[in-house]
């Protein structure tokens, strides 16, 4: 079997090679290729150069390039890159997870296939090699990494083995915060995270990664909602860019609504749920490892995503001043994403306050 690859990720594997390595790339990018879809995320590549010997070229070569646990992060204009570097292949097949991995592809597009990895791939199923009942237990971020591939690609499922076994044991403990953070982050930015949340809630992993985030699961809401606090964050997150910032604030936006829930007037309301939410979400992004640069951003856009009506032009300066101008776009962009997923039909406050603001922006006078 051939197919064509991307020519920026012909480049690196010619890169990599001029050692004498041999270097394939694998996982979602490779599916996308072989299913003639565009590009949109890391593409995975194995290798089996030298860790070092794979940073030096790649920096001699112009790739911005780090090492990070067990695997190296390049990246080039668009293009970015995880290299995992392996001693050889024999080992690497010995110790693989997934069926669809089996699967590589040489710079001239020609591929290996091993445990039937192409024909899962044309199965769209997600399933494991080993099936033994414990291989879970032994590696247990493999069970987030099958959800993660649930959101890269659209169309495909998990076993009913490995989904029983991952309903069984949803426990993550000794697994690395970061390393969590690391799959988090490529599963909010697929094209299907709608069906990723979904599986990441019905196997329990949500409750083992985000317990506050689970309890919002089956919570009611007011007369703005047709479904509860989870299902409209899925929905939120849906309704925003693959861009990482805007995704963890749709993900969080609403986390504390449980415990800000009140009645009053016989009406459900959550006064104060965004400052409260805003904070939470500081807490666990600090657990996980994010920078303080995101935490700021992502709690930013939480504390003022309900800033909705109209406001004056002292209200507006005052927001702009105090969120910077150059995080205005993705507040409203958040507010519309939120707003979108209610019955509230009114728009005409944040269009305005959208409008208003940049003009008030382009007026230097009134900055």
């Amino acid at each position: 079997m051939h197919i064509s690859l991307h020519p920026p990720t012909v480049i690196l594997l010619d890169i990599l090679a001029d050692n004498g390595a041999k270097s394939y790339i694998y996982g979602a990018g490779l599916i996308r290729s072989i299913q003639k879809q565009q590009h949109n995320s890391v593409l995975n590549v194995l290798t089996t150069a030298l860790p070092q010997d794979v940073l030096t070229t790649l920096i001699d070569a112009g790739y911005f390039a780090y090492e990070s646990d067990s695997f190296i992060n390049a990246s080039k204009e668009n293009d970015c890159y995880r290299i995992t570097p392996v001693h050889c292949l024999e080992k690497y097949f010995e110790t693989l997870d997934f069926t669809i991995n089996g699967a590589l592809a040489d710079k001239d597009g020609i591929i290996i296939n091993k445990y039937f990895g192409i024909e899962d791939i044309q199965r769209k199923i997600i399933r494991l090699v080993n099936k033994k009942t414990d291989y879970l237990q032994h590696h247990k971020i493999k069970k987030l990494q099958a959800v993660r591939y649930i959101s890269q690609l659209p169309g495909f499922s998990v076993d009913a083995n490995l989904l029983a076994a991952m309903k069984k044991d949803s426990d993550l403990i000794d697994v690395a915060p970061k390393l969590i953070a690391d799959e988090l982050n490529l599963l909010l930015m697929g094209s299907n995270v709608r069906e990723s949340l979904r599986l990441l809630q019905t196997t329990s992993l949500l409750k083992t990664i985000f317990p506050a985030l689970d309890a919002c699961v089956g919570v009611s809401q007011n007369e703005y909602h047709t479904k509860d606090v989870y299902n409209h964050i899925v929905d939120v997150v849906s309704n925003t860019v693959p861009d990482l910032v805007l995704r963890l604030a749709a993900l969080f936006h609403d986390i504390c609504k449980p415990e800000c829930k009140i009645i009053k007037d016989g009406k459900i309301r959550f006064p104060g749920h965004d400052k409260r939410s805003a904070e939470v979400c500081r807490e666990i992004l600090t657990f996980y490892g994010y920078d303080s640069a995101v935490m700021d951003k992502v709690t930013l856009l939480i504390e003022y995503h309900m800033k909705k009506k109209k406001m004056t032009d002292k209200q507006l300066l005052d927001m702009i001043c105090k969120c910077r101008p150059e995080n205005m776009d993705d507040i409203f962009t958040l507010q519309f994403a939120d707003n979108a997923a209610t019955l509230v039909t009114d728009r005409d406050g944040m269009i305005y306050n959208k409008k208003r603001a940049y003009e008030l922006l382009n007026n230097k006078n009134s900055i």
